[in-house]
């Protein structure tokens, strides 16, 4: 049974989920040095989306594969690759696929990425057991990665202030999908122990730094308020009106700067799994 697909989100997803320009190649290099990959090593990406990650990648020349649910977003990764000059030059492969049957044969990659995906899959245990699949023995390396927010002196951001209010405003209308949701943010500790069982070595690791772009809570607000995260699909049009109205009114009473940009760090944290 396949995760969620993003579909819906392909004509927004770089607009909300994109990173700060030169960070996706910082991600690159940080990736490559911590698992000395070179030009022969062969990716394969779980959930490639739009190419966020893989695009640094792809235009090194690495041998870059790309695996999606969602067909509207490998699309939008197309277009982005064929305004590219060098295309002929490059080595890629994108497939739609799910994460948890991968069409790929045993022992065809190096190294395997899952950047922001293992929350979204149906079957986490089983998309593990494939990435293993896939992977070369002894030496097969999957990443599971994605971002954390580095909190100062404990405090939540305004974006995470938003996010927060916006949950407590939906379980007041009695919608618990979000909640249901965020049960299904596998913990490290669960991956960590469904990689063992498959007899991987673990490393736990904060590969960069970086600020995110500037974003005010207006703006935060807004993207709730469009559905423009998968945690918000599910409940129904009734309960999202209502808690429209209920998160417009706390904007306009109680945040004292609605549209004031903020910025904040996050850690690009991953867990490295070797067999």
């Amino acid at each position: 049974m396949p995760g969620i697909s993003f579909d819906r989100a392909a004509g927004f997803y770089d607009e909300t989920r994109g990173f700060p320009e030169g960070v996706p190649e910082n991600i690159c290099k940080a990736l490559v040095d911590y698992t000395a990959a070179n030009i022969t090593t062969r990716f394969l990406e779980l959930g490639i989306g739009t190419g966020r990650i893989a695009l640094p990648f792809i235009k090194s020349g690495y041998d870059f594969t790309g695996v999606d649910i969602s067909s509207e977003m490998l699309k939008r990764l197309e277009n982005k690759l064929a305004e590219e000059l060098e295309l002929p030059k490059y080595r890629y492969n994108l497939q739609v696929g799910d994460v948890t049957a991968l069409p790929f044969p045993e022992n065809s990659f190096d190294i395997a990425i899952a950047v922001h995906v293992v929350h979204l899959v149906s079957d986490l245990a089983q998309t593990l057991k494939e990435a293993k699949r896939v992977l070369r023995k002894p030496g097969g390396c999957l990443v599971i990665a994605h971002e954390q927010a580095v909190e100062e002196a404990g405090e939540l951001s305004p974006e995470q202030t938003v996010r927060q209010k916006w949950g407590r405003i939906l379980a007041g209308l009695g919608s618990d999908l979000r909640k249901k949701r965020e049960r299904a943010w596998h913990s490290e500790e669960i991956s960590i122990s469904y990689l063992q069982e498959l007899g991987a070595e673990i490393e736990k690791t904060n590969l960069l730094e970086f600020e995110l772009k500037p974003l005010s809570q207006r703006e935060m607000a807004n993207r709730l308020i469009n559905r423009m995260y998968s945690s918000d699909w599910e409940h129904s049009d009734e309960i999202h009106t209502q808690a429209v109205v209920q998160l417009n009114n706390w904007l306009a009473s109680e945040v004292e700067n609605p549209d004031k940009p903020y910025s904040g760090k996050v850690s690009f944290r991953a867990i490295i799994a070797r067999w």
